[in-house]
């Protein structure tokens, strides 16, 4: 018999876990639900996907984040979400899970997609309390949702105190 779970973790393309840890993105969209509500640890995938990081709103978002740091005498990169910049294969953020539901005309503004005719069964998983990691946490992912090992659990909860 297992316990509770007490986190679970999703692994999101980057851009968009960049976007959630960073960005204020509080909808992340998926084509299935779940019934987890709790804490949901965002792990950045290996993969990226460029199109994502030319969207509009990406492209806010990124401008935004890039001119608020501070400067250290470096040149700023260019401003789009580029590979090379943001973590993969890691842990970025903690959040809470606290809501799924379909996605609906005008729901969820913002980061929130609406369904299509190819995704007519989109759903908005709502977050809050966004954690950014002070620095990642190495792992390497799973498919929809899955949980940390014991080891991973303990670096993420040492690495959001931080």
């Amino acid at each position: 018999m297992t316990g509770p779970k007490v986190m679970q973790a999703l692994t999101v393309r980057q851009p968009w876990a960049w976007a959630i840890a960073h960005a204020g993105k509080v909808v992340e969209n998926r084509s299935w639900s779940t019934s987890y509500r709790g804490l949901l640890a965002i792990h950045a995938g290996l993969k990226f996907d460029p199109v994502g990081a030319r969207s509009q709103q990406m492209l806010r978002a990124w401008g935004t984040w890039w001119l608020d740091r501070p400067r250290k005498g470096a040149a700023l990169p260019k401003l789009t979400p580029d590979a090379q910049y943001i973590e993969r294969g890691a842990f970025v953020a903690i959040a809470q899970l606290i809501d799924v539901h379909l996605a609906a005309d005008n729901c969820c503004w913002g980061w929130g997609q609406h369904p299509g005719q190819d995704d007519p069964d989109l759903y908005h998983w709502q977050l809050t309390g966004i954690v950014p990691l002070a620095r990642p946490v190495l792992a390497t992912g799973g498919r929809r949702l899955w949980t940390p090992t014991d080891t991973e659990l303990k670096a993420l909860t040492k690495a959001a105190a931080q």
